[in-house]
C-alpha cells in the first residue's frame, strides 16, 4: 500500500517587529498595617505634554509630511499628513471661536468616524471647546429618536456636525432645535440653514486659535464623550453604540495614565 507523501511545509518569513520602549519595572513595595500593599515607582515622571494637542504640533514640525489620518476612499486611500492636519485644525478652530461655543453650547457630532469628524474634534480640543461624539445608531437606527433627543436636550449644543445631511436629516429635524447651526460635509439638510464643512477651512488669520490653544490647561473642559462612541484619529469606519444615555461634560485628561 502506497504511503501518501506530504508536501514540505513552507516556513513563513519572520515579520519584523518594532521594539517597544517600556519604563523600568522596579517598584517600591509598602505593606501597610491595614493589610493593603502599595506599589510605587522610584523613578520620577519624565516630562510630558501639558495638553494632547502639543503632540500634533510636535509631529507637524518634526515630520510634517508623515501620514497622520487615513480613510478608505472609492479608489485607494484619502490621507492627511501631520502638517496638513495642524493647518486645517487651526483654521477650523478659528472658525469655531467665532461661533460663541462653550461648555454650555458645545459641539455635537452625530456621524461616525471619518477625517472630517477627526478634524472638527481636534479643532475643538485645540481651542478648548467641548464636543460630544454621539453614537450614529441613535440617529440612524432609532425610530423615535428618544435617546438622541434626551442627549441633545442635556448638552444643549451650539453646533451639530453630521457627514451627510441627507442621512441625518430626520434625526436633526426631530432632536435639534431650529436655531442650532448644522454643519455637514455634503448634502445640506433640507429646510434648515446649513454650513458646509469646507467653509470652516477658509483661509483666515489663526491668531485667535493660537491664543485659545495657549490658554488650554489640564482643567479645561474639552470633551464630553458620554453616551457616544469616542472618536479615534485613526478614522476607523465603524462605531458601536454605548448603553449610557448620560452626556454631562467631563474634564479632559492631559496627563498620561
Amino acid at each position: 500500500m502506497a504511503t501518501p507523501v506530504k508536501a514540505p511545509r513552507l516556513e513563513a518569513e519572520p515579520v519584523p517587529v518594532r521594539a517597544v520602549r517600556l519604563g523600568p519595572r522596579d517598584v517600591v513595595c509598602e505593606h501597610r498595617p491595614d493589610g493593603s500593599i502599595r506599589l510605587t515607582s522610584p523613578h520620577a515622571l519624565a516630562p510630558y505634554p501639558a495638553k494632547l494637542t502639543e503632540r500634533l504640533q510636535y509631529w507637524a514640525a518634526a515630520a510634517p509630511a508623515r501620514t497622520f489620518l487615513a480613510q478608505r476612499a472609492a479608489f485607494g486611500w484619502r490621507k492627511m499628513s501631520y502638517g496638513e492636519t495642524l493647518d486645517q485644525v487651526r483654521r477650523i478652530g478659528a472658525a469655531l471661536l467665532r461661533r460663541d461655543l462653550s461648555p454650555e453650547r458645545p459641539i455635537a457630532i452625530l456621524s461616525g468616524n471619518d477625517i472630517e469628524h477627526a478634524l472638527i474634534g481636534l479643532a475643538a480640543v485645540y481651542v478648548g471647546i467641548p464636543y460630544a461624539p454621539i453614537s450614529p445608531a441613535y440617529a440612524l437606527i432609532s425610530t423615535d429618536f428618544g435617546r438622541l433627543r434626551s442627549i441633545i436636550d442635556l448638552i444643549t449644543p451650539g453646533l451639530v456636525f453630521a457627514a451627510d445631511g441627507d442621512g441625518y436629516a430626520r434625526a436633526i429635524e426631530a432632536a435639534v432645535r431650529p436655531e442650532v447651526e448644522i454643519v455637514v460635509t455634503r448634502n445640506p439638510v433640507p429646510g434648515r440653514p446649513t454650513t458646509l464643512f469646507e467653509t470652516l477651512l477658509a483661509p483666515v488669520p489663526t491668531g485667535a486659535a493660537e491664543a485659545a490653544h495657549a490658554a488650554v490647561a489640564p482643567d479645561t473642559i474639552a470633551t464630553t464623550p458620554p453616551a457616544a462612541t469616542t472618536t479615534s484619529a485613526s478614522c476607523s469606519t465603524t462605531a458601536a453604540p454605548s448603553t449610557s444615555t448620560k452626556a454631562s461634560p467631563r474634564r479632559a485628561r492631559s496627563k498620561p495614565r
